[in-house]
């Protein structure tokens, strides 16, 4: 009897083990979480437009789903999902309207709302929307 307790206990514990272990999509650590980049240009078929502010447009994807963007004068906010590791969706943005950004910000925000999937290479990112791909530059964080 004490034997085939001790079987079952191992069958059970053998059983439950693996979905302890399981991690959903959203729990994985993709590199992207608690992120930061700068966008540099974005990039058409048949044009690309660098970005030229003193002020840089900063972009922020944390852990917490959260994206949120500076831009000239305004800040927009949103979610992020990702799909897998290398599939986003960016939720609808909500931006202030203090002031009037430049027409790149304009150009960036409507191109956001297309992203289906990012690339990391080092210190840079890449977002890709249908034909249009943004360029981001990590920012370096002072220790």
């Amino acid at each position: 009897m004490n034997r085939f307790i001790k079987i079952f206990l191992i069958i059970l514990l053998a059983s439950i083990v693996p979905f302890f272990s399981l991690c959903t999509k959203e729990q994985k650590n993709y590199p992207l979480f608690d992120t930061e980049w700068e966008v540099s240009s974005i990039s058409l078929p048949h044009f690309s437009y660098l970005l030229e502010s003193p002020t840089p447009y900063q972009v922020d994807f944390h852990k917490d789903k959260i994206f949120n963007i500076k831009l000239d004068v305004n800040s927009c906010g949103s979610t992020y999902s990702l799909e897998s590791e290398n599939i986003i969706h960016i939720a609808p943005l909500y931006c202030t309207e203090v002031c009037c950004d430049k027409e790149f910000a304009n150009m960036l925000i409507n191109v956001l709302k297309d992203v289906r999937s990012y690339k990391i290479e080092g210190e840079e990112l890449e977002l890709f929307a249908n034909d249009t791909i943004i360029y981001l530059s990590r920012v370096k964080k002072d220790n």
